[in-house]
């Protein structure tokens, strides 16, 4: 697999994860969540371990409730 699926870091990981993760493999993540996948079936399809997943669809979903 590729290294950069394995870990990931930028704004869809966290500290531990030094790895940037593509813009594809966040778009594959939400793409297969959104279309009524599991976290854990949206991670395998991109790739990464289920907490990459994880975090990156609560990251999507804050982004999204904005200011209160």
């Amino acid at each position: 697999m590729n290294d950069e699926k394995q870990g990931g870091a930028g704004p869809a990981a966290d500290e531990t994860t030094q790895h940037a993760i593509d813009r594809t493999v966040i778009a594959d993540v939400l793409n297969c969540y959104a279309h009524g996948g599991t976290t854990e079936q949206s991670a395998i399809s991109a790739g990464v371990d289920v907490a990459t997943a994880h975090k990156i669809i609560a990251d999507a979903i804050a982004a999204q409730k904005g200011p209160e």
